[in-house]
């Protein structure tokens, strides 16, 4: 379902774009397919060479990767295109830096932020933002970090769920996608290998 140009779009369709959203979920589910050892690797390095330049190629001049090519659109994306170079062994990219410093110039996390999907204090954007910061590590991390865990924390009911802006995603209600973000977030700490990990 790759497009040409290395991204890809809803439903599988052609075209010579790629929808970075969807893309993202793709390139975790390659690095998924890696750890099975069911694939041949030399298939998956081909394929995400091919969506690690797509990313690189839409990254804004400020670090900034956006929606689809334009970095501008949506750029709270940032962090699950670092994401993706992390996992595919390229954790010292350019991009890699240069998305890192747009999350730390631009991040934000305000819970009683208006329910706005596209909020930067979104939780579909914080999900990338989480892990791309812990493997980037250092003071980038702490800040990060500081930044966003005891907010996000202090902001469950008490019924154990969350319901902060997480975008809207057909189907899902906003209750049940931000407390499965929230529960993803938060289990960084103890239970995901990092996600560069070979």
């Amino acid at each position: 379902g790759q497009t040409p140009v290395g991204g890809w779009l809803y439903g599988y369709a052609k075209g010579g774009s790629g929808d970075n959203s969807v893309g993202y979920w793709q390139i975790q589910a390659m690095k998924a397919c890696k750890h099975t050892g069911l694939f041949k690797e030399s298939d998956l390095k081909k394929h995400s060479k091919l969506a690690l330049e797509w990313l690189e190629k839409v990254q804004g001049a400020d670090g900034a990767i956006g929606y689809n090519s334009n970095p501008a659109q949506y750029p709270g994306l940032t962090g699950g295109g670092v994401l993706a170079f992390q996992m595919w062994d390229e954790g010292n990219h350019k991009s890699v830096k240069k998305g890192v410093e747009w999350i730390e110039k631009n991040g934000t996390f305000d819970p009683k932020a208006l329910n706005n999907d596209r909020h930067p204090s979104s939780l579909y954007y914080h999900y990338y933002h989480m892990q791309a910061m812990m493997n980037y590590g250092g003071k980038e991390w702490d800040k990060y970090n500081k930044m966003v865990r005891d907010p996000l924390i202090e902001a469950q009911a008490k019924d154990g769920s969350w319901n902060l802006p997480c975008g809207s995603h057909g189907a899902v209600t906003q209750l049940h996608m931000s407390t499965c973000l929230a529960t993803l977030m938060l289990e960084v700490y103890y239970r995901f290998l990092p996600s560069s990990a070979k």
